[in-house]
């Protein structure tokens, strides 16, 4: 195959487009071997415990998107914070979301289903490159599909026929990314993440062999509180910033072109700076300062 598109499918199987990077998946089986006295050699190696598996996928912020030929909504700007909340609460509940990377069209002939819950976003938005969104997935189980290899040659054709893949994208650039209400500032960087670590619950006598729908009934996957939200700022003069991010609900802008079509993200709750820094060389033309502000919540609007 030539090239493959990813879709988002939350547990409420309302499905999205992302216009995506990269994608990688990977899973990890614990194993063990068996000892016993009179044996040089072990006598097995079995699996001790339920498999889990990992997920991540990195997108362009964008304000417009089309695809070829699908049902599903198409991420922009405008619509971003829908999905990432819908995420956000399906975590906190144990139910998995499904990540379809493939050029087949939900049969898996080359690439990889996903099943599990989301653990971190980032963003990343600096001066000189696209605006970037990063997401995490943990899941419980081996993946649903993992296909190492191909069966069909995709090599004259996007993504395969008609299955949704992306085609036309306008990336968001640095000229729409600001810190709200900040105008004075010469902000050469800003990233945010939010951080939901995840726990596996599981119960004795349940299926441990298998994959994420195998395992399911006695394994589920939850997020975690206390969250952790992170919001930083570097550039040669942070003054507004320091002062804006000191007080809850000071949105970070990535986005915001017009009143309708912006994105925007914020610590909502125990928010302060936790750190500051000053860097200069020699030949520089005003030093470099950072700061970092933290909380226990995030808000996407």
């Amino acid at each position: 195959y030539a090239t493959q598109r990813c879709l988002v499918v939350t547990n409420s199987n309302d499905e999205y487009i992302y216009p995506i990077q990269t994608a990688s998946a990977d899973e990890t089986i614990p194993q063990d071997d068996v000892l016993v006295l009179g044996k040089l050699g072990g006598v097995g190696r079995l699996q001790k415990d339920v498999a889990s598996c990992k997920a991540s996928l990195k997108a362009f912020i964008c304000q417009s998107v089309t695809d070829s030929d699908q049902s599903a909504t198409d991420i922009e700007v405008n619509n971003l914070d829908v999905p990432l909340n819908a995420l956000i609460g399906e975590a906190q509940s144990g139910d998995n979301c499904t990540i379809w990377v493939d050029s087949s069209g939900h049969s898996v002939n080359d690439g990889f289903k996903f099943m599990g819950t989301l653990s971190s976003i980032a963003i990343d938005a600096s001066k000189g490159a696209f605006p970037m969104l990063d997401l995490g997935f943990d899941g419980v189980g081996r993946l649903e599909t993992m296909a190492l290899g191909t069966t069909t040659t995709l090599s004259a054709s996007n993504a395969g026929a008609s299955v949704g893949y992306i085609t036309a994208a306008t990336p968001a650039t640095s000229q729409n990314v600001q810190s709200s209400g900040v105008t004075t500032d010469t902000t050469s960087s800003l990233k945010f993440s939010y951080d939901m670590p995840t726990e596996t619950l599981s119960a004795l006598g349940s299926a441990i062999i298998g994959n994420t729908s195998a395992v399911a009934a006695g394994n589920k996957v939850f997020s975690k509180p206390p969250f952790k939200a992170t919001m930083t700022a570097d550039g040669q003069s942070l003054t507004a910033t320091e002062t804006q991010w000191n007080i809850p609900n000071v949105n970070m802008v990535i986005v915001d072109t017009t009143s309708v079509d912006n994105f925007q993200a914020s610590i909502s709750s125990a928010v302060n700076i936790s750190t500051r820094s000053f860097s200069q060389n020699v030949g520089d033309v005003g030093a470099t300062f950072s700061i970092t502000a933290e909380g226990t919540a995030a808000t996407f609007n």
